[in-house]
């Protein structure tokens, strides 16, 4: 192999690692796994208390009630607070976060793993388009956990389609 071979050779595998180390994604940076025995605070967009979700697709069901989706963008995530009245008990591994939908619909929950990594908050989700509710931050499993809450107000992007 000529020399110049070698060279360029060796200048492409340092660029394609470099490239794969820049395009690593985001969530390969993760915080501390959740586990056992910890008290921890829920976040919704950074926020735990008064947060608000961004709504839009919104339209009224048969029953009157008007829903919609998460607009895109917007997290979850969990942080380690000593202080906090959520508690992972004695075998949690996660933290499930229940998103409230409407009377017909449950949402699946979004499993955090670890702490200070914000998930997103899925775009496919039916939640209330105006409103209150509550994000409830549930250990699993849960053997003597205590969940966590934090009041959302769900706030339409985009005026309600028509009916």
């Amino acid at each position: 192999m000529s020399r110049k071979l070698a060279s360029w050779l060796v200048a492409a595998a340092a660029a394609a690692t470099t490239a794969a180390v820049t395009a690593a994604p985001a969530s390969a940076d993760v915080g501390p796994a959740i586990g056992p025995d910890q008290h921890f605070d829920g976040l919704v967009k950074g926020q735990s208390v008064k947060a608000v979700i961004l709504t839009d697709n919104c339209h009224a069901t048969s029953t009157g009630t008007l829903v919609g989706n998460p607009v895109p963008g917007q997290t979850v995530s969990v942080v380690l607070d000593p202080h906090s009245d959520g508690f992972t008990g004695t075998t949690a591994t996660a933290i499930n976060v229940r998103i409230p939908s409407h009377a017909h619909v449950v949402n699946p929950p979004v499993v955090l793993h670890a702490y200070n990594t914000p998930e997103p908050i899925p775009a496919t989700l039916t939640v209330p388009c105006t409103g209150t509710g509550t994000v409830r931050f549930v250990p699993h499993p849960n053997d003597g956990g205590h969940p966590d809450t934090v009041a959302v107000t769900f706030v339409a992007q985009l005026p309600p389609s028509p009916a």
